[in-house]
Parts: structure tokens; C-alpha cells; sequence
């Protein structure tokens, strides 16, 4: 597998000739760090601080502290390390060869054998978003909340998986109908150059969902795309958001389901938020806690482990496999209260809702009976819905530059943080322009984007073209202006 596409997992980076660098996702150094390098031609990384070098397999092993057999099953290759001294034990070894190694005889000790004690897991601490990225974040999110309120086929959708009108504003999820390509700068991301032009960000169309600390601050989105390439994976991980590990319901309860999709780990809380339970979405079966998630675990009187149960047949090594089960297993090593608990039918609990499945009973039943005793009455409370879009009108000049006609002076600051790209005027800005000739009005509305003050106080101009423009009346939102420009 690309070790790009893995270190991008974790941290963004940002490319410098033919490497990438940010901040080493091992020693959690500084968000603003450039000494974990990858380079993608070699398939290997090093970090100039902790030390981190390797391939794909050593930056999995490092980063999410597992062995080696492991990490080869996570990324689905081979292992053909023959000169390895744990060769012949290995179960990805001699052993899946169908060899057999011979013994050696060992004498006969009256001392019992001493285990080697397993290196103990520890949790990296989450890396946040920058606070551009979560202002921009803030006023996506509302605009797609809103936009899917409208969409009747989308929440269609999501009733059937489980997540009712109620549910859905809960969560503040978002509808995306379309691509967009915002400046990277604008939300507090590195520039990158593609053959000596400044590459723009990437925000695919589909369900946005998004994620909240405990004061209701964006820390990380992801989307679930509905128009995908074969190559596509079906969920998007928005750059620049946060690495950690979301607990939805909070970290003050008893019990712990632990899913791979974040849609299912939506409906899984909303169906059963009378119940003294939280729900982790991990995004893949192999993704590990960080600090704050897991000081939660450790205290948590029941995990039920519910990762995806897909076996299957891996066509590159001939050999059966269950990513789901696999990734499990790591989880019941860690925690003892933890079990394997996936849904009666189906892959996962999305799948098995739609199929039936009562998902609040599948989860009591995974409970001990103290959760049975003591069901707390409902707790979820639907947050208030997120402001409204201040009345205006937007279009575009002849020249190609977006602009937005306020109705209000007071609204400018809240339109410029729904259209951070758009030159936001007022209806007494617009009458200013009115009588000045093309070239002068197009000079007007660059020094504003630039500058972003109110510097439309100019003598209109006795010659040229007449700018025709909006009235300085209330504009109603729907109304499409066109600045000829």
C-alpha cells in the first residue's frame, strides 16, 4: 500500500519537491512540525525527531503500536521477510506455508518458563484542527444542515437507516449536492503547487457528518459520498481535520459500542440513547484510540467490540480473512471487559437494521445486567437549530468574480464566513457604484476583495459605461443579482 495514503491517515502534510512533511504521527510533535518526512518514489518515511523510519509496515507498526503479522494483514500483503529470525513461528510465516520447522530439544528445566512481557499499548494524543479550519468548518456545516432540512430524497435515506428528522438534527448532519473547491488558505491549510499553479482544496459532494468536542466546536469531518469512482473509498476524511477518535454521548457513561461507520454509530446512539451508552465510529476496523478515548475505555464497565463481520476470501493470498474479526481482537487484548459482538445478521449494524434487527434489544443483550437495572430515562436533546442564513442576493460579474448583496450592513460578517471566497456589499455600497463606468467599478470591487474594508466612497465618474445595480430596498434571499461588471 502507498505509505502516503497511510501517513495522511493520521497527519497532513504538505508536498516539498518530491517529499511530503508535517508533524510525525509517533511523537505527536507540534501541528506546525516538518520533521516526519515521507517520500513516496522510496515508500518510506523518517522522522527527524523520534527517529520513525521505514515502510509501510513500520509506520502502521509504530504508529498503531501492534506487531508485525498484524500490520502485513491490515494492508493485505504478503510477508517476505524469510530472513527474519521469527520466520518459522510466524503465523504469516513458515507456519502459513504449510511447513513444518523442525525443534530443537530443549533440556529439562525445573524452573517455570517466564513469559516475555507484551509492550503496552500507548495512546497518542489527538492532534485538533487549526482555528481557521474549524470557523470555515462552522459555517459548512450550517449551510449543509440547512440544505439537507430541504432534501426530502436524503432524509428519506437516512429514516431507513435508522435516523428519524429527530435524529438527524441531533447529529447536525449535512447534505453536500455538489463538488466544491474552496481556497486551502481560506481554511488554514498549506499551499500546494501543481506544475507552477496553487492547488485548491477538495470537498466532495454527499452527507457531510461532523463532529463536536464538548463545547460544540467542529474537530473533524467526514462525508459520505454518493457519486464515487471504483478507486474512490465511499467515506471522506476532510483535510485539516482532527486525528482523534470521536466518543459520541460523551465520556461519562458505563457502557461502549464500538462500530466502523459513522452513520451506523449515529443510529446506534439515537436508538439507544435510553440506555447508559456511548458509541465510538472508528472510520476502519483498524484505527486505535487516542488519549482521551482511552482513558474512557479503561473505566468503561462493558465494550461490546462490533466491527464489521465480513469474511471473505482474500484473492492475493488464497487464505480466508475477516478484517472485522481481526481488528477485534486487538480490542479484547486491551480491555477485559471487552467482547466480540457483532449483529446477528448482516456485515454491520446499518445493514442489520434495515433488515430488521430491533438494535436497541441486540445491544441490551450484550449488556451485563447492572445496564438492565438501572435504564436512565432519554437524555438526548436536540440541539438548537443553527441560525439563519441572513437574507441576500449573490451572482457573479461579467469578469467571473462572485459577489453577495447583503440586506443588511449588520449581516455582512455572518455572509463572509458562509462565502469566505464572495465580496460581501451592501445595499448603500451598491448605490455608491451606481454611475461609474466599467473599469472603475471593476477596480472598486478588487480593492474590496482585497482589502476587505469599506472603501466604496468614490465621486461616480462623468463617462463610460453606466454599472446598472440593485436598488438599495431590502434584497429578498432568492433574488439572483447580475453586476455587469
Amino acid at each position: 500500500m502507498d505509505i502516503l495514503r497511510i501517513a495522511q491517515r493520521y497527519v497532513n502534510l504538505s508536498r516539498s519537491g518530491a517529499r511530503y512533511s508535517g508533524p510525525c504521527p509517533k511523537c505527536a510533535g507540534s501541528a506546525k512540525s516538518n520533521k516526519f518526512n515521507v517520500y513516496p518514489a522510496k515508500n518510506d518515511c523518517h522522522c527527524f525527531s523520534c527517529g520513525l523510519h521505514g515502510g509501510p509496515v513500520a509506520l502502521l507498526r509504530a504508529v498503531e503500536n501492534i506487531g508485525c503479522a498484524d500490520a502485513y494483514e491490515q494492508l493485505q500483503i504478503d510477508c517476505e521477510e524469510r530472513d527474519c529470525d521469527y520466520w518459522s513461528k510466524c503465523r504469516l510465516g513458515a507456519r502459513a506455508n504449510g511447513k513444518t520447522v523442525a525443534k530443537k530439544k530443549q533440556k529439562q528445566s525445573i524452573q517455570p518458563p517466564v513469559e516475555k512481557p507484551q509492550p503496552e499499548y500507548t495512546p497518542a494524543a489527538a492532534i485538533p484542527p487549526e482555528q481557521r479550519w474549524q470557523q470555515q468548518a462552522t459555517a459548512l456545516i450550517a449551510k449543509a444542515h440547512a440544505a439537507l432540512l430541504d432534501c426530502p430524497e436524503q432524509i428519506d435515506y437516512l429514516t431507513q437507516r435508522g435516523m428519524p428528522i429527530e435524529a438527524i438534527k441531533a447529529a447536525q448532519l449535512g447534505w453536500l449536492p455538489e463538488n466544491r473547491y474552496p481556497s486551502r488558505r481560506n481554511w488554514g491549510l498549506p499551499e500546494k503547487l501543481k506544475d507552477g499553479r496553487v492547488v485548491k482544496s477538495f470537498i466532495p459532494s454527499g452527507i457531510l457528518i461532523p463532529f463536536f468536542d464538548a463545547e460544540r466546536t467542529p474537530m473533524r469531518i467526514r462525508i459520505r459520498r454518493n457519486d464515487i469512482r471504483p478507486q474512490d473509498g465511499r467515506y471522506f476524511w476532510l483535510e485539516g481535520s482532527g486525528n482523534d477518535v470521536p466518543v459520541i454521548g460523551g465520556t461519562n457513561r458505563r457502557g461502549v459500542v464500538v462500530v466502523e461507520s459513522d452513520l451506523d454509530a449515529f443510529m446506534v446512539r439515537w436508538q439507544c440513547r435510553d440506555l447508559d451508552v456511548s458509541v465510538i465510529p472508528l472510520g476502519t476496523c483498524g484505527a486505535k484510540p487516542k488519549q482521551a478515548a482511552w482513558d474512557f475505555l479503561k473505566n468503561a464497565l462493558a465494550i461490546l467490540v462490533a466491527h464489521d463481520f465480513e469474511p471473505r476470501h482474500n484473492e492475493t493470498t488464497g487464505h480466508p480473512e475477516n478484517p472485522g474479526g481481526q481488528g477485534a481482537r486487538w480490542w479484547l487484548k486491551q480491555f477485559q471487559r471487552a467482547q466480540r459482538w457483532p449483529v446477528p445478521v448482516e456485515k454491520d449494524p446499518g445493514e442489520a437494521y434495515q433488515q430488521g434487527v430491533n438494535i436497541r434489544q441486540w445491544v441490551l443483550q450484550g449488556l451485563p445486567p447492572v445496564f438492565h437495572a438501572q435504564i436512565s430515562p432519554p437524555v438526548e436533546s436536540t440541539p438548537a437549530s443553527p441560525a439563519p442564513i441572513p437574507a441576500h442576493a449573490k451572482g457573479e460579474t461579467i469578469s467571473g468574480h462572485g459577489y453577495v448583496i447583503a440586506k443588511q450592513a449588520a449581516d455582512v460578517s455572518d455572509l463572509q464566513q458562509i462565502y469566505p471566497d464572495h465580496v460581501i456589499f451592501t445595499p448603500a455600497e451598491i448605490a455608491e457604484l451606481k454611475g461609474m463606468d466599467k473599469t472603475a467599478a471593476e477596480t472598486i470591487l478588487l480593492a474590496k476583495k482585497t482589502f476587505s474594508g469599506q472603501i466604496i466612497k468614490t465621486q461616480p465618474l462623468p463617462a463610460g459605461q453606466v454599472v446598472p445595480t440593485a436598488p438599495a430596498a431590502p434584497v429578498p434571499e432568492t433574488e439572483q443579482e447580475e453586476l455587469s461588471l
